[in-house]
């Protein structure tokens, strides 16, 4: 991948201060992801090298569900951990890429074609760690750190070969609780 960072927004609700459970958070949330990369392909094949590239867009809608724990409490600081998932709706536009099949002879062949492809649909599993720290009596202070892992999402398929990948990102979440 030439880029490796996209802009992500995400609105949500967090319920907590259950009666049977105090120490139990849930977040509801509705979040857009965008992004513009170029892939880059050089591999070595058993008779011919291939180099190429392509450049893609793609713009995802994600509903994130999560179940955190709070794992240490005092005074006004709390430590938590998160188990969750996402549901991702993508919408995927991939332009014309070039590769160049290099097989030894003295002119290379060129090949035009989209190689690229991605899931519309998918679910991820995710983890994260945050730390909510109390600013004043009505106003809170958010740190999270999250990582969704999203399985058998990019599809390649250059010439014959078929490959399957699987898409990880993380999150560095700032925020201020009102």
């Amino acid at each position: 991948m030439d880029k490796t960072s996209s802009p992500y927004i995400e609105l949500g609700v967090r319920f907590s201060d259950f009666r049977n459970a105090p120490r139990l958070l849930v977040h509801l949330g509705l979040g857009y992801k965008a992004e513009s990369n170029t892939l880059l392909l050089d591999s070595n094949l058993i008779s011919f090298h291939l180099l190429g590239s392509e450049t893609y867009k793609s713009s995802s809608f994600l509903i994130p569900i999560h179940l955190s724990y709070i794992v240490f409490k005092q005074n006004s600081s709390e430590i938590y951990t998160d188990v969750g998932m996402t549901f991702w709706m993508t919408k995927f536009d991939a332009e014309m890429g070039e590769f160049i099949i290099d097989n030894g002879e003295p002119i290379p062949h060129v090949i035009n074609s989209v190689f690229i492809d991605r899931n519309k649909m998918g679910l991820s599993l995710n983890l994260k760690v945050g730390y909510r720290n109390e600013l004043s009596e009505k106003t809170r202070l958010l740190v999270e750190l999250r990582g969704d892992f999203l399985i058998k999402n990019m599809n390649l398929h250059p010439l014959i070969y078929y490959l399957l990948y699987n898409y990880l990102f993380g999150t560095l979440f700032v925020g201020v609780k009102l």
